[in-house]
């Protein structure tokens, strides 16, 4: 039996968050306007910059929102904690809601590439979905997109449904309909009207044929020819010469001399000319097929037939496009690689602070061909330890020049004895001084020489994961946004008082690139730590979150 109350329930608790989201959205629109108008860009731009910043940094954007504004979150707009929920958004109801539908039904999850919406996850697909989306009779759940149906990026529904996710206007959405619940998409696609006759075989192939007297005049004008020429077919058919007097002027002479001028001559072979469209650009192939003997048959008309190429010569330039990429990127993995093992940190590092152990590792799979640009940096003075770990956003050289220019210079700074606050906003300045400033996360710690305190200050990044008494917690995060954003951000710092058997944990986000579903990675994380503090301390932390995952990452555990 259906359980309408749990379904009731669970409708009502997805209300109560859209209706708390409309009480956070005066605060992201304050601050989507001040990026807009610190990068001059636009308010679509400036939004997928705090987008970015939240999936970087696992904080809502409602919060990256207030670090910029310098305001407190609006009320019942709770900060969000190391452990996630129950389930993921929407998870227990939308499935039962789309299986009782019987038009193809797809749940979607936006994907992001460099800050933009480039495709989308199938999630889920009712009955008809896996009929329509489903390859060799299986479910497309899990796959992209894209690759199950790339004809949707040529006939614009790609760009439909990343409108609607991010709620703007589409116009006429043509055969999809899509709306967003959450962080997902539902998306639909009503049925194709039945073709009136054979003439949708022309429409399929872009084909349209005519057929005309010795004078030029026209005899037959198929639908499909209206359509490859773009005539109403309330206004009739052209005469030969009208169509091609539509041809751009080189192309006319070579039109003309395949059915030898439109003359009462006869067309005794087979030929093929490519010709465009003046008016609309279009690329039409024309085709005028072998007749013989057409004068002693009484008939000295003139067939041809055409079709559209212009997709097709896209697509083909676009091969030609995606080649060159190709070639670029393989010479980039090989610099790439030959960098990686040059400028990166050492892959391990093993040093003390009196009782104090400390652990770091920088993990990438040998196949990586770009930069990530995580890092990690530790210096001993007078006052004790320096720890930092960052993350630069992007990737490839100018992710790996950024990495360099960051590391050496927090490393500079530390050695100097300044505070964690302090080097942050100086980091942040001197990244700001740049025309196009790149952008980073970090994390800067400071264990005092006794060993039982840690000063920390933070700039869009995670925060450090303590385990205590055999539970994990995210430390409270200080004030501070990613480096290289607005030069007048504040940076605020804390302090923590380290126990015996204490275990602190900093990390970058590709210690979270195996595990799915994402929404459950930040629990998945706890307890992960949990049971590496109880295996064996810091080795084990290395062991537990640096499993081959695809990406690259550093970790520092910190053993008291």
């Amino acid at each position: 039996m259906t359980d309408w109350a749990g379904r009731v329930q669970r409708l009502e608790a997805e209300v109560s968050g859209l209706r708390r989201a409309m009480r956070s959205r005066g605060l992201i629109e304050q601050a989507k306007g001040r990026l807009a108008e610190r990068w001059g860009v636009d308010a679509e731009r400036a939004f997928a910059m705090l987008s970015q910043q939240s999936q970087e940094t696992n904080v809502r954007v409602v919060d990256v929102a207030a670090e910029i504004m310098g305001s407190p979150v609006p009320a019942d707009a709770d900060a969000t904690s190391v452990v996630g929920p129950p389930g993921g958004p929407g998870a227990g109801w939308i499935e039962p809601l789309v299986d009782v539908l019987e038009e193809p039904v797809i749940v979607l999850s936006p994907l992001w590439t460099n800050e933009t919406l480039a495709d989308f996850r199938i999630d889920y697909a009712n009955p008809a979905g896996v009929r329509r989306w489903g390859l060799s009779g299986g479910s497309p759940e899990g796959r992209r997109l894209v690759d199950t149906s790339p004809e949707l990026v040529i006939d614009g529904t790609v760009e439909v449904l990343a409108r609607v996710f991010r709620g703007e206007p589409v116009g006429n959405p043509g055969r999809v309909r899509a709306a967003r619940i959450g962080d997902r998409l539902i998306a639909t696609w009503s049925a194709a009207p039945p073709p009136a006759d054979a003439s949708w075989i022309e429409e399929l192939g872009g084909l349209g044929w005519g057929r005309w007297s010795r004078t030029s005049a026209a005899l037959e004008f198929s639908l499909g020819l209206y359509r490859v020429l773009d005539r109403d077919p309330a206004n009739g058919p052209l005469s030969l010469d009208q169509v091609i007097a539509l041809f751009t002027p080189a192309d006319r002479h070579r039109a003309r001399g395949l059915v030898g001028g439109a003359a009462p001559r006869e067309v005794t072979g087979g030929s093929m000319v490519e010709v465009s469209v003046a008016r609309t650009g279009r690329r039409l192939r024309m085709h005028v097929p072998a007749r013989q003997n057409a004068d002693a048959a009484g008939d000295g008309d003139v067939l041809a037939l055409f079709q559209d190429v212009t997709e097709s010569r896209k697509m083909s330039a676009a091969v030609d496009r995606l080649a060159a990429r190709q070639l670029h990127a393989a010479v980039e993995r090989a610099q790439t690689e030959h960098l990686r093992c040059a400028l990166f940190p050492a892959p391990l590092t093993r040093t003390g602070l009196g009782e104090m152990v400390i652990l770091a590792r920088h993990a990438a799979p040998a196949e990586i061909g770009r930069f990530r640009g995580d890092f990690y940096e530790i210096c001993r003075a007078r006052r004790g330890l320096t720890v930092i770990v960052g993350d630069i956003f992007g990737s490839g050289i100018d992710a790996a020049t950024t990495m360099v220019r960051i590391r050496h210079a927090a490393r500079a700074l530390a050695l100097a004895e300044l505070a964690p606050a302090e080097i942050l906003r100086l980091l942040n300045a001197e990244l700001c001084s740049d025309g196009q400033p790149p952008l980073a996360s970090l994390v800067v710690a400071i264990l005092d020489a006794d060993g039982q305190t840690m000063r920390w200050a933070q700039a869009g990044h995670f925060s450090p994961v303590m385990i205590r008494r055999g539970r994990a917690r995210a430390l409270r995060r200080p004030r501070g946004s990613v480096v290289g954003l607005l030069p007048d951000t504040g940076y605020s710092e804390t302090s923590v008082r380290l126990r015996m058997d204490d275990l602190v944990v900093l990390y970058t986000d590709g210690v979270f690139q195996r595990w799915e579903p994402e929404w459950d990675r930040p629990r998945r994380l706890a307890a992960e730590c949990v049971q590496a503090k109880q295996e064996g301390g810091a080795e084990a932390v290395m062991r537990r979150l640096l499993r081959p995952a695809g990406d690259e990452a550093c970790v520092v555990a910190i053993e008291a």
